[in-house]
């Protein structure tokens, strides 16, 4: 946890067209076994500034630590989700880096 809290995360807001960065951590699931470790929500001003970070070589030194760090801590995958929120659907531009 302080390994993705101190070194993942900060990685990840200096990534080029990131807005914001959070980490979210599960405290307790109601039906499902803990399949989600952990889950990052990342933030962008626009479509432009997420293509900017997916292209850029620092996100793919952020994923191969993230990786590093995944095969010795838990078993499971490593995926990127874009998600829309809000009440007419509109985009937040959010994703897991």
């Amino acid at each position: 946890m302080a390994k993705i809290d101190n070194e993942i995360a900060p990685a990840m807001r200096r990534l080029p067209g990131v807005k914001g960065v959070q980490a979210l951590w599960p405290k307790a699931y109601e039906d499902r076994s803990a399949e989600i470790v952990c889950q990052f929500l990342v933030f962008f001003d626009s479509e432009a500034d997420l293509a900017l970070m997916i292209s850029s070589p620092g996100r793919n030194a952020v994923r191969e630590r993230v990786a590093e760090l995944k095969s010795r801590c838990f078993e499971g995958r490593i995926s990127h989700i874009n998600y829309e929120y809000g009440p007419t659907g509109t985009s937040n531009m959010g994703g897991l880096g």
